[in-house]
């Protein structure tokens, strides 16, 4: 399982966790979760490796990278762990990312594969964080495993000033959205001389209001003024 840090700044792995999802509305069992040694780190804009290898395996980080052509070095950019996190099951799958107690990655596959028949077993998957605050990722396909590489599209700085063309879409049709509010608000706006005379009139109808009340009073105070006279 490999992960990338697309941030400008470090990030703290230790505590995170892996968790496996194989049965619907339950939650994973815990030979099905993982949990990063303490002292972890995960430099800004680059990756680290996670190899599955179980407690009653002979082989060695030499035989790892032997096996795929790499030079990965243990505790730095390669982890080994030894839970189930991964699974070659036909059946549908679902690992997350944990840190600080919520999901901050989520990757899924084989879903509906009982169905079509296409779990691909024994092949690699490559997936690309989602745009904005969705913790999911989207799959890219399948391809052969090649432990510490990563494509353009999944390292691209999610934080880049350079946008993709998505991102050049949802922002023209954003600046469009905020034309036309813009343009609904001018046309609400009063000019100057506008508010001077709803202002001028408003004084003038509290004016004429205080001063029906104030020749109300005064007939009051006559009509009483009378009464008592009679």
């Amino acid at each position: 399982v490999s992960v990338y840090n697309s941030s400008p700044r470090e990030l703290a792995l230790g505590g995170a966790s892996f968790r496996l999802w194989t049965k619907t509305g339950k939650p994973p069992y815990e030979e099905r979760c993982w949990t990063f040694p303490a002292d972890v780190k995960l430099p800004p804009r680059s990756g680290l490796t996670v190899w599955v290898r179980y407690e009653n395996s002979d082989l060695t980080v030499d035989d790892f990278n032997e096996r795929y052509g790499t030079a990965l070095v243990e505790g730095k950019n390669l982890i080994i762990c030894d839970k189930h996190i991964t699974s070659s099951s036909p059946f549908g799958r679902r690992l997350d990312l944990v840190l600080d107690g919520e999901v901050v990655s989520r990757v899924h596959w084989n879903y509906g594969a009982t169905f079509d028949g296409e779990a691909h077993h024994g092949r690699a998957r490559r997936y690309v964080k989602l745009a904005g605050l969705s913790v999911a990722a989207s799959p890219l396909g399948l391809y052969d495993p090649t432990p510490g590489l990563f494509t353009d599209e999944q390292t691209r700085n999610e934080f880049s000033a350079v946008p993709t063309r998505k991102e050049t879409r949802q922002k023209k049709k954003d600046d469009k959205t905020d034309a036309k509010r813009n343009a609904r608000k001018e046309r609400l706006r009063l000019t100057d001389g506008e508010a001077a005379a709803i202002a001028a009139a408003s004084a003038a109808v509290s004016g004429g209001v205080a001063a029906l009340l104030g020749v109300l009073g005064i007939r009051k105070k006559r009509s009483s003024s009378e009464k008592r006279k009679k």
